[in-house]
């Protein structure tokens, strides 16, 4: 079996979205499991979990306008 990792670049707005939409998609396979297993909720349902608690694993800090971060310049 062939796999692929992929690696995606999302700035602050599409994070937001994606979360969102993977929150809500989430819940809406939660809903149509609780009348009993079936595909594809199950399956979906452990992706979601994974890429969910992954999701904000790897973040880079690129600007900010806050005064309260060292200046590094020193």
């Amino acid at each position: 079996m062939t796999t692929y990792m992929y690696r995606i670049t999302l700035d602050d707005g599409e994070m937001i979205a994606v979360s969102e939409a993977l929150s809500r998609y989430r819940a809406m396979c939660e809903a149509e499991l609780k009348s009993g297993p079936k595909a594809p909720y199950w399956a979906h349902l452990q992706s979601l979990d994974a890429v969910l608690r992954r999701l904000y694993s790897d973040t880079e800090m690129t600007s900010t306008s806050s005064p309260c971060w060292p200046n590094n310049d020193s």
